[in-house]
């Protein structure tokens, strides 16, 4: 029975409901229906301020009536009667200086850059001048080392569905890197010794006396550590004008210890020195003589030849040992007017990769004196003996104009003094390129044993400025050379 009165109930009011609707749309026909025909005549005629509208007929559309109507492209602007609307960063139009639709150039936010852009390691490692690495961010982004080895082709004309290394794939925590897949195959295939080479060098033989310590970092995604899968990465040192290469190779043990981040496995190469007979280098993860395939994913093979204490690649807000983001000072040119902030983060390059791009706002905002700055430490910088900094600059052509000079300046400062110029240090670089990246590098033996600075500044084109002008950044690193 209560079912019963609730579906009358709701029956009814459905009812009313669609009563409602109908006595409404007959206002408005009834109201339409009493206006004058000559508002419907295509014709400016009775007393009518418009064609069809005004006087007697409908009012007609205006620039100041907050409604997008008439033959306006926007809220009260646009088309033939009323001003031109003005260019913004959310109007789904490609203007304002945009390289695409509302992102892009000197106004807007950058775009959405492509993975298949995503080249930053190799540039962070030639702009350090490491003389042996490989990314795997492609199949050629190394130096000291080169691929091509037949012996990485043994899986698939053994019948793997995948050769031992595919470059280039979406790193597994940042789908905007690029990094290795490390595909250790099912079955017997190499006897169950397969493994990733590294071809000849083409200098010969390697000399390990001065290169022996060795970085490489792996993912391990979860449950891949099973079977005779074991949590291992070897480094194998070969000679392959060896037949029996494996009498006299050596290998270096790391362990993997974490599943589902990167690590980085160190290994010391030490019982390398004084061995000249080795021209190859192999990777393998997961173990020998193994039967269970698995899926690792691999990133900066590298000989360890700096040790670096701060690091932004500027491919993101993301920094090590320095926070990119936090600083006050990086929003001022906004609060002054400017249409950027100072950096704008993970871009794309002019050339490739992704970079952040450097925006020297116009007119007096700071006094002519902004710079971008990294976020204070967590304490005070202590900068160690043969203490260097290096950063890439892309200059732009006819950047350099008006009071825009070709300097290149870091700035080190104590946050807590209110006069911080009074102690600050300026290391002082000269860009001597124009349309091309370009390595500059920072002596910093005026800041070796201060112990009073926890900011940087970066200052790009001089300071006391009144012309804008946009640069591009990337790899910046302080380190201390081994």
């Amino acid at each position: 029975m209560k079912n019963t009165i609730t579906k009358i109930k709701y029956a009814f009011a459905v009812i009313l409901l669609v009563g409602a609707m109908g006595l409404m749309q007959s206002c408005v026909d009834d109201d339409i229906n009493k206006l004058p025909e000559t508002c419907f005549d295509g014709a400016m005629n009775g007393i009518e301020t418009g064609v069809d509208c005004g006087g007697d007929c409908q009012p007609c559309a205006t620039c100041d009536d907050g409604i997008q109507n008439g033959n306006e492209t926007g809220v009260d602007c646009g088309g033939p009667d009323c001003d031109a609307c003005p260019e913004t960063c959310d109007d789904g139009i490609k203007n304002n200086g945009e390289t695409e639709v509302d992102c892009g150039g000197p106004n807007c936010e950058p775009c959405a850059v492509a993975v298949d852009q995503a080249i930053v390691s190799y540039h962070n490692y030639m702009a350090l001048g490491n003389p042996m690495f490989h990314t795997f961010e492609s199949e050629d982004t190394s130096v000291g080392v080169i691929d091509g080895d037949p012996g990485n082709n043994v899986n698939v004309d053994q019948g793997a569905a995948l050769p031992m290394m595919t470059f280039g794939v979406a790193d597994p925590v940042d789908a905007t890197r690029m990094v290795g897949r490390y595909n250790r195959p099912e079955g017997l295939i190499s006897d169950g010794f397969s493994d990733y080479k590294f071809a000849i060098s083409e200098t010969g033989k390697y000399n390990f006396d001065n290169l022996n310590q060795f970085e490489v970092s792996v993912f391990t995604p979860s449950e891949v550590i099973t079977g005779d899968v074991t949590a291992q990465v070897e480094l194998i040192f070969l000679d392959r004008d060896n037949p029996a290469f494996w009498e006299t190779w050596t290998i270096l043990s790391g362990v993997l210890t974490k599943t589902g981040e990167w690590e980085t496995i160190m290994f010391d190469g030490s019982s390398l020195v004084g061995k000249t007979d080795y021209d190859q280098i192999a990777i393998r993860i997961g173990g020998s003589n193994h039967q269970t395939g698995a899926t690792f994913f691999v990133k900066d093979f590298a000989v360890v030849s700096q040790d670096v204490f701060m690091q932004a690649l500027f491919n993101n807000d993301m920094g090590y040992n320095l926070d990119l983001t936090s600083d006050p000072g990086n929003n001022v040119d906004v609060d002054q007017g400017a249409a950027l902030p100072m950096m704008s983060f993970g871009v794309a390059g002019p050339k490739e990769g992704i970079v952040s791009r450097y925006n020297r706002p116009e007119g007096l905002i700071s006094d002519g004196f902004s710079d971008y700055k990294f976020g204070v430490n967590d304490a005070k910088y202590n900068f160690e003996s043969g203490t260097n900094f290096v950063i890439e600059v892309f200059t732009p052509e006819g950047t350099i104009h008006g009071d825009v000079t070709p300097t290149v300046e870091l700035i080190f400062l104590d946050k807590s003094n209110s006069a911080f110029w009074e102690t600050w240090t300026i290391l002082t670089g000269v860009l001597t390129k124009t349309g091309e990246w370009e390595t500059i590098q920072f002596d910093g033996t005026p800041v070796v044993g201060t112990s009073i600075y926890d900011q940087i500044g970066i200052r790009l084109g001089g300071s006391n400025h009144q012309d804008a002008a946009t640069f591009y950044v990337r790899s910046f690193n302080g380190f201390v050379s081994k």
